[in-house]
């Protein structure tokens, strides 16, 4: 299974089964025109190759960035815990009919987006998770 044809199915997967308006792959522009709840699945910039009697797998770290708009404090902490949640039951169902996913963290605690330094508040509170998928060619 090639890296694109991974991208594409974590992005089906989450699109299908997630509170996401978009999902898109290597494609960040959305933050540029939307307030809605948003996922990006990246490349991987790490992949690591598994050495093994029978052949070689491949281990794609492929990062997902969850964007979950603000509106204040509580409501926005309470539905970005909805969707995170969303993204983990996404990633066990894929999972449980592909059974390649290795791992699922976080590479990062929650961090915030605002449009300029002086803004007061954040515009959405965001995560990366970092999904291993392994390739058992």
């Amino acid at each position: 299974m090639s890296e694109t044809t991974l991208l594409a199915e974590i992005q089906d997967i989450l699109e299908t089964s997630t509170r996401f308006e978009r999902v898109t792959v290597n494609d960040h522009s959305w933050l540029d025109v939307s307030m809605d709840r948003f996922a990006v699945v990246d490349t991987s910039d790490i992949l690591e190759l598994v050495f093994r009697a029978g052949g070689t797998d491949v281990d794609y770290q492929i990062f997902v960035t969850v964007y979950e708009p603000f509106t204040d404090w509580q409501e926005s902490y309470n539905d970005f815990m909805t969707t995170r949640q969303a993204v983990i039951d996404a990633l066990r169902a894929y999972d449980a009919v592909t059974g390649v996913i290795q791992s699922v963290r976080t590479d990062a605690p929650i961090r915030y987006v605002s449009y300029d330094d002086d803004q007061a508040l954040p515009v959405f509170i965001v995560q990366r998770f970092v999904v291993t998928v392994r390739d058992d060619a």
